[in-house]
């Protein structure tokens, strides 16, 4: 998981730091507080600015493996790039979220497959090793689908 959010950010950086590039600045933290402090700035930067601010107390919170702080943080990353001038924000998030449906959904429906595989089999009172032999699961996974311990 750690990577896929790595890389949203990383996509949100880049665009932010091409917009940071043709205002001639660069991605120093420091710089970038003191440009969101003030009234006068230019939207497009100032919404580069705070996307910088924003993912690296993401970035942090990572790392000291704060879900909360990760969270907070990635809330209001999210309402401002919804918001934002440049709609290139939103959309990296958008398009982030729609591979990771894709990919998630395949795995799901994969899982489900296997599952009343496992269950078809079972009736057809075939052996627990011939079943594991046929969908990969081990013994343990095989008895908890046909007792029906999993989740779907």
């Amino acid at each position: 998981m750690n990577n896929i959010v790595d890389n949203v950010i990383r996509e949100l950086e880049f665009q932010a730091g091409i917009v940071l590039g043709s205002f001639g600045l660069n991605a120093d933290l420091k710089s970038i507080q003191n440009l969101l402090s003030k009234e006068s700035i230019d939207k497009e930067l100032k919404d580069a600015c705070h996307i910088i601010f924003r993912t690296h107390f993401i970035r942090q919170a990572l790392i000291r493996d704060d879900a909360e702080d990760a969270c907070y943080n990635l809330i209001i990353l999210w309402d401002h790039c919804s918001t934002a001038e440049d709609s290139t924000y939103n959309s990296i998030l958008i398009e982030s979220i729609d591979k990771l449906l894709k990919v998630t959904n395949k795995k799901t429906q994969t899982v489900k497959n296997r599952h009343l595989r496992v269950l078809e089999l079972n009736k057809m009172n075939w052996s627990i090793d011939a079943i594991s032999a046929d969908t990969g699961y081990s013994r343990r996974q095989i008895s908890r689908v046909i007792n029906g311990h999993t989740k779907n």
